[in-house]
């Protein structure tokens, strides 16, 4: 290497005189070499000699361990590293400094220049003498400038100059999954979607990052990750989530995919929650150092890996959660592991840190992208069957007696059957479209045959399951006006199945919006949004009714306070559907359900919800009190399409009532179709505003 050039080239882009003697200078000159692509360890060692901090002698090395002392730099020593010199360097020995050379000392440093110009600003600063003439007023955001260049060399050291090197994670479905993208029931992705799957993947392995970079900061550890996925599939599929913290995120200037930040940055902050809960616990449940920290997603192999490395622990497993160490039976923790993705274990991911010994500590997460996104789902007719279930639950608790549960299971079967019979429509308005489709082909071909390559382009940019191939492939059909003519065929005789009928609905779609745009009057065949609505309208007056009906029934909370029955059953869907169990202690040391219940922590843009959080921002003491002051408020806002009259669903919501008689919003269930309008009601379940404004309000508690 030509040192002479590289020293000039450092110059003419930075300083004109470069004085090593200037920290500032010095490390000025760290960044050019990393920019440079300077081996770390080399940058290092320069970098190193010129502050005085080059590998010690073991000799000097020696002496300083026995008299306490830590290196100050420049061959000086010190009992503090920002306190006074008290020792130098003299050929090999450590030699006492008398208070006025110290006093020299600090004098010489606070003559020192503080040039704090760099590279862009190099040019208005060339013509000036750079040890006296330097403007100290100048100011400038080091700390994005060094976290750009500190998370570069990171990356490098992970991962490779090229940044392809494998994960820290023992996952290849990590890897594949930012490889291929989020595939809808593929192998190497969890249920969720791309922007869930690259949370929890990408959190994990920032929490293993911050293992071997501790003192990374959060935009340093989000640009390792943002550098990391830039440019793959899974990368390329984030779309930004919907942040609703006042820690709102803003790009870098120089960060060209402003989405994938947003996720690169949400991943990091989820990282350091899980990095910090993990080093806490091992510290209090004396965990041997050194110790290794490992991630694990919700993938089949993951979970595998996970009972495997439990499987090779000591027994039992530590749990560390509220100041106290719970020991779980191994047999216990892998039950727990194989519940995952449903019932009782609401953990997506799971990081553990064992030491030499086989100690192995365990933290279970909820890993979530934003305050507002979904925790739970099922279908409608779910609903019913575990509102059944949840009545004949009470009458084994000895809440309700058996003439009150025999009423409220009719009520629910009653219910249950008009709801079935009233979505069975949808299916008629799918046979209604592929009718006039199959019926106009002739005429409609050229425009048909566009619609559906649009929709296969578009499963295909999404990287969600593919229904149009999916569809050729089953019916052995490789010409795409053959396989149309067939599924129309197919859909105006009503054999279609779900997916193949979402090919219809959302072709009828397209075609009514070309329709409208060009002010074409839209054919009787494809108006088929007001049947919709009607229908739809329709299935959740049954539910609101059943909800009314129930609460003409009369049930008793664990305390022995009477409640309405409708409001009790919802208090356990809510129970169900947010987890709200974990606000309680566990009973005692055996309780292993309920330790485990409580040990998964969820985690919302970062903002991780312990027990106590939760508690807190319910404004309850335990469950038993949230169960006395719980109503399910039936009171709807029906959601319509925009701009028109057309129901696509509804929202209840569920209250905690405090104490003082105010109404504290939990949760809201909303009742739609995932799978189009056509499909049959669904619902899902978020935390309600004013939960999701408390949570963020305890983000540094």
């Amino acid at each position: 290497m030509d040192w002479n050039k590289l020293f000039n080239d450092f110059a003419d882009k930075y300083y004109a005189v470069p004085d090593f003697t200037n920290e500032e200078h010095v490390y000025a000159l760290q960044n050019y070499l990393i920019e440079k692509d300077m081996l770390t360890e080399d940058v290092d060692f320069a970098i190193k000699t010129l502050l005085g901090e080059a590998p010690t002698d073991p000799k000097v090395r020696d002496q300083a361990k026995k008299l306490g002392l830590v290196s100050k730099g420049y061959g000086n020593w010190g009992k503090e590293k920002d306190g006074p010199t008290t020792h130098t360097n003299v050929d090999g020995k450590l030699e006492p400094v008398s208070d006025e050379e110290d006093d020299d000392k600090k004098d010489k440093e606070k003559e020192k220049p503080k040039a704090t110009v760099v590279s862009k600003d190099a040019v208005a600063d060339r013509e000036k003498n750079q040890n006296v003439d330097i403007d100290t007023t100048y100011q400038r955001d080091d700390g994005e400038e060094q976290a750009k260049i500190n998370a570069k060399r990171i990356s490098k050291e992970l991962y490779g100059r090229k940044g392809k090197g494998p994960l820290l994670q023992d996952s290849e479905t990590s890897q594949q999954a930012i490889d291929n993208g989020y595939v809808r029931k593929s192998s190497w992705v969890a249920p969720g979607n791309a922007g869930s799957n690259y949370n929890e993947n990408l959190s994990n392995e920032g929490a293993l990052i911050l293992e071997k970079y501790p003192d990374a900061t959060e935009d340093e550890l989000a640009r390792v990750i943002y550098n990391k996925t830039s440019d793959t599939k899974l990368g390329n599929q984030q779309k930004g989530a919907s942040i609703k913290s006042e820690d709102r995120i803003k790009a870098p200037d120089d960060i060209e995919d402003k989405k994938l930040w947003k996720a690169a940055k949400i991943a990091a902050r989820s990282a350091k929650r899980k990095n910090d809960r993990a080093k806490i616990g091992a510290e209090k449940v004396n965990l041997k150092e050194p110790t290794k920290m490992q991630a694990y997603g919700g993938t089949r192999s993951d979970l595998d890996k996970l009972e495997e490395q439990i499987n090779s622990a000591n027994d039992p497993i530590l749990i560390y959660d509220d100041d106290k160490v719970y020991k779980v039976p191994k047999d216990t923790m892998i039950e727990w592991v194989k519940s995952g993705g449903g019932g009782e274990n609401a953990a997506d991911t799971a990081v553990v840190t064992v030491d030499d010994d086989g100690n192995l500590l365990y933290d279970g997460w909820s890993d979530k992208m934003a305050l507002s996104d979904i925790q739970g789902n099922s279908t409608l007719n779910d609903d019913f069957n575990k509102a059944a279930g949840r009545v004949d639950k009470l009458l084994e608790d000895d809440r309700i007696n058996s003439n009150t549960r025999e009423k409220a299971i009719k009520l629910v079967d009653i219910y249950q059957n008009k709801v079935a019979e009233i979505e069975e429509g949808y299916g008629k308005v799918i046979e209604k479209q592929a009718d006039w489709m199959y019926q106009n082909y002739d005429e409609q071909e050229k425009v048909l045959l566009g619609l559906i390559k649009q929709q296969d382009k578009g499963y295909k940019k999404a990287g969600t399951r593919n229904h149009w191939q999916d569809f050729k492939e089953k019916t052995g059909m490789k010409d795409d006006k053959e396989a149309l003519q067939e599924l129309f065929k197919r859909g105006r005789e009503g054999k279609l199945t779900v997916s193949q009928s979402k090919l219809i609905q959302r072709l009828g779609t397209a075609y009514k919006k070309s329709m409208e745009d060009s002010g074409e009057e839209l054919p009787e065949g494809l108006d088929t949004d007001k049947i919709l609505s009607k229908t739809r309208e329709e299935a959740l007056d049954a539910q609101r009714k059943l909800v009314d009906e129930l609460n003409g029934l009369e049930a008793k909370t664990r305390n022995g306070i009477t409640k309405k029955m409708g409001d009790m059953l919802g208090f356990q869907e809510a129970i169900e559907f947010l987890h709200l169990d974990k606000i309680d202690e566990p009973k005692d040391e055996n309780d292993h359900k309920g330790i485990l219940r409580r040990n998964t922590q969820l985690v919302m843009e970062g903002v991780a919800v312990n027990p106590k959080k939760l508690k807190d921002c319910m404004g309850v003491e335990n469950l038993n009190d949230a169960e006395d002051n719980f109503q399910l408020q039936t009171t709807e806002r029906l959601t319509k399409k925009p701009g028109t009259d057309i129901v696509t669903g509804k929202v209840v919501y569920i209250f905690a009532v405090n104490k003082e008689g105010k109404s504290r919003e939990i949760g809201q269930k909303t009742y739609r179709s995932k799978e189009g309008p056509t499909g049959k009601t669904q619902n899902t379940i978020e935390w309600s505003n004013d939960m999701q404004e408390c949570f963020d309000s305890k983000r540094n508690d």
